[in-house]
């Protein structure tokens, strides 16, 4: 039984990593409005603050990576193994774009976070039905 859990730890850690950051992308936003700047009265702007962020995206991208590249080796179905890389290409050029301050890559994050949430879940459940 543990050694059948240790099988999925790569979609696990995809699922984990995209929840935390949509979770971060949602409220990065709020924070970065909520606190102000340096003590001064005027808040945070988005550049600096997201600026300040940029690592925890570069770890997201590596991480969801890392998560895809595992989990892809050990996918059954050909169709998931190509969500997988294409969930996480759609998710990398957000991120990367984001950074670039084009706002269409904000959007595209978002998509390619919740399309590796699906792509794993798919995975994890093949995964499921062939054992």
């Amino acid at each position: 039984m543990i050694a059948r859990l240790f099988q999925f730890k790569a979609d696990f850690a995809g699922i984990f990593a995209s929840i935390l950051c949509l979770i971060h992308c949602l409220l990065a936003p709020i924070v970065a409005i909520s606190l102000p700047y340096m003590g001064q009265s005027r808040f945070m702007e988005h550049d600096h603050f997201h600026g300040s962020w940029l690592g925890l995206d570069s770890l997201f991208v590596m991480l969801s990576l890392f998560a895809v590249w595992f989990a892809a080796k050990e996918a059954h179905q050909p169709v998931i193994r190509w969500g997988l890389w294409s969930s996480w290409a759609i998710f990398a050029a957000g991120i990367i774009l984001h950074i670039q301050g084009i706002e269409a890559g904000e959007l595209l994050s978002y998509v390619g976070s919740f399309a590796l949430i699906i792509s794993h879940v798919f995975n994890f459940r093949s995964h499921l039905a062939h054992h």
